[in-house]
């Protein structure tokens, strides 16, 4: 699958459709469900915006080439979900192996497999960890450990 905005729309649907707690709204507050002609399509997670809006992540392609884009998508999305929404994480992952992102896919399948086994909580990054909180500050994130 090409990582464009289809690319996105479906990683967006198919984790709404695995965590009934994330939506896919439009021109919506980022925290209520009152009118924002500013704002495109983004996700909501309980009530509250999750990421950025696709138009913007799909507008990133043209600056950061498809594996930035990738990475942040797995950043800023797929990965905060990992304790919050196991079975949404996973369908993320699995659909993110197939965007056609990399030289050598066999490789990124590898580190994409990798982040199911791994405990998040086991690794200290403060500087992603702030811009999470920041990001997503009327979430309880889970905490890592220091």
């Amino acid at each position: 699958m090409i990582l464009n905005e289809e690319g996105i729309r479906a990683l967006f649907d198919c984790l709404a459709y695995n965590e009934p707690r994330l939506k896919v709204v439009q021109q919506e507050q980022p925290d209520s469900s009152e009118p924002d002609p500013d704002a495109e399509t983004f996700l909501k997670y309980d009530g509250i915006r999750w990421g950025r809006d696709l138009e913007l992540y799909a507008s990133f392609v043209k600056i950061i080439e498809p594996r930035g884009l990738a990475a942040t998508l797995l950043e800023e999305i797929v990965l905060p979900l990992k304790e919050l929404s196991p079975l949404a994480f996973a369908k993320g992952i699995e659909l993110m192996r197939g965007y056609d992102i990399v030289e050598y896919p066999k490789v990124c399948h590898e580190m994409l497999d990798s982040l199911t086994h791994v405990n998040l909580g086991d690794y200290s990054h403060p500087v992603d960890v702030q811009r999470l909180e920041e990001f997503y500050s009327k979430i309880k994130l889970p905490r890592h450990k220091s």
